[in-house]
């Protein structure tokens, strides 16, 4: 489970203009150099980051959390590109959960002097006043009706009930939130107690379709496992666009479940299993 709230652990990232806008043209990816390597193995999924553009812009532009760590041997950025090596090798994921569009970042960006002090040092963990003090100074712009989280996360939760009640249906082993190294999925199936996942499902509810690819990417390339995308309909493209690309391996290994299919399963299922149990075949 992801954490949630000022109580967890917040790291600034501090990138130039131009290394921004490819880290978000990329899926939302980050990079840090190997001489940030204690600092890289101590990120954790969910980790709170706070996004900080260096001059000319020179402010706070954005919030977001952790997702996937990995490393990366191939180039990204342009002076890795120019230069023909990685320079940032140790990379994570991450979801964006407030940042201003770049065309504003001049006009809008958070000149905040508890982050101005530090920010020569470049990506580090934040003390709590520096955090406390910039997670204040975002809080006007981030206010989300309580409702509209909660019916998000209400669905996300509904859905995971109901694809490991499916799984249950068919005799699999099912469970929601399985860890996979420093990460977890959101449900699989597996055949017996000790079996690696067969079938694995990863729903995203206004979430990051990125990050949802790779971590099924990841349980293939680990498992073999048979892979799910379970999302709205209105996703389908962004995902069909990264498959295309950036997640080419897997573009026939995964199936693209929409939200409103999957209900329809979940429901034939559960008729026709309690058909069986008043006939008695069970």
């Amino acid at each position: 489970m992801k954490k949630e709230g000022p109580a967890s652990q917040y790291w600034l990232a501090v990138g130039s203009p131009k290394h921004w806008k490819v880290a978000f043209e990329n899926g939302n990816v980050w990079g840090l150099q190997a001489t940030k390597k204690a600092w890289w193995e101590q990120v954790t999924e969910g980790d709170g980051l706070i996004f900080y553009v260096t001059r000319p812009i020179g402010g706070a532009i954005g919030l977001g959390r952790v997702n996937t760590k990995f490393k990366q041997d191939k180039p990204l950025w342009p002076a890795e590109i120019q230069k023909g090596e990685v320079l940032w090798p140790l990379r994570f994921e991450f979801d964006v959960e407030f940042c201003f569009p770049p065309i504003q970042w001049e006009t809008s960006k958070l000149e905040i002097d508890a982050l101005r002090a530090i920010v020569q040092a470049g990506f580090q963990p934040l003390k709590k006043k520096a955090r406390d003090v910039a997670l204040q100074a975002f809080e006007p712009l981030i206010a989300q009706p309580v409702g509209e989280k909660a019916d998000v996360a209400g669905l996300h939760g509904e859905l995971k009930a109901k694809i490991a009640e499916m799984g249950r249906i068919q005799k699999f082993l099912a469970e929601v939130e399985y860890p996979m190294e420093a990460t977890r999925l959101d449900v699989v199936w597996r055949r017996v107690e000790k079996s690696v996942p067969t079938y694995v499902f990863e729903i995203q509810v206004g979430g990051d379709i990125y990050h949802a690819l790779a971590k099924l990417k990841h349980a293939y390339d680990l498992w073999d496992s048979r892979i799910f995308l379970v999302a709205d309909h209105a996703e389908r493209n962004k995902a069909e666009a990264l498959l295309s690309g950036t997640f080419h391996e897997i573009r026939d290994r995964l199936t693209f479940l929409e939200i409103e299919k999957m209900q329809e399963l979940y429901t034939g299922k559960k008729a026709y299993r309690e058909l069986e149990e008043d006939v008695g075949i069970l």
